[in-house]
């Protein structure tokens, strides 16, 4: 597996924030289930009022606190968790975007972040960007430095696995439960003997309900199949 430089986990990161906004906005999915859906650390803040409106399971488990808690720290929210000097910048770079209007621009930053775990600071990358309705709301994704690197490669595979899930959901739904039964034992690497053995059917019944599967999803090889079953939850 390829390792990034940091300069590519920053640009990776930007882009990723900017593609979750851009979700919220087309309502392809709510805020909530995103946030259950990354890999990583993601806030909703108000910057005007400088509070907490919404954390993810994540983040409220580095962050030590429920989300009903942390919601009622109110303007305290900043002040308890981020470093004063990392604040400072924060809110002059948010004022200048704040000024331009600008929409688009997704902010990367390093910021010191008190954890429950730790009494010193912890180093975190953040990325930022302004949601378009209410440009009072920021959306945040943060990861530790150190864990930087293997969560980029888990953000990377989670968002490719539900883009290929929304995109063929109705071919997976226009197979038989005989024939999913199938794609589980070809994924799991039975060949068409044994599959013949353990379902009590004949193998050139298998044969026809592999032809049909790969014409349904269209598949080109083993690979595209096993890729179904997995994405699907046939096999882990």
């Amino acid at each position: 597996m390829k390792t990034l430089s940091e300069k590519e986990l920053r640009k990776s990161m930007l882009r990723k924030t900017h593609l979750i906004d851009r979700e919220l906005e087309e309502k392809k999915y709510s805020l909530s289930e995103i946030g259950d859906l990354i890999p990583g650390n993601m806030v909703l803040n108000n910057i005007k009022h400088r509070s907490n409106l919404y954390t993810n399971s994540r983040g409220c488990k580095v962050l030590g606190f429920t989300q009903g808690e942390l919601i009622r720290m109110g303007d305290g929210f900043f002040s308890f968790f981020f470093h004063q000097d990392d604040i400072k910048d924060l809110f002059r770079q948010w004022h200048r975007f704040i000024e331009d209007e600008d929409t688009e621009r997704v902010y990367g930053f390093f910021q010191r972040v008190r954890t429950f775990k730790n009494d010193d600071w912890e180093w975190f990358f953040t990325a930022g960007k302004f949601r378009k309705d209410d440009l009072s709301k920021t959306i945040f994704i943060a990861h530790s430095v150190s864990d930087m690197p293997q969560l980029m490669n888990r953000f990377d595979r989670v968002l490719e696995e539900e883009t290929f899930y929304r995109k063929n959901y109705e071919r997976f739904q226009s197979l038989t439960k005989r024939e999913k039964e199938i794609l589980q034992h070809i994924a799991s690497g039975d060949n068409c003997k044994t599959i013949s053995d353990k379902l009590f059917i004949s193998e050139l019944t298998i044969y026809t309900h592999r032809k049909r599967i790969i014409q349904k999803l269209d598949a080109k090889n083993l690979t595209d199949l096993v890729k179904y079953a997995r994405v699907f939850g046939l096999v882990k």
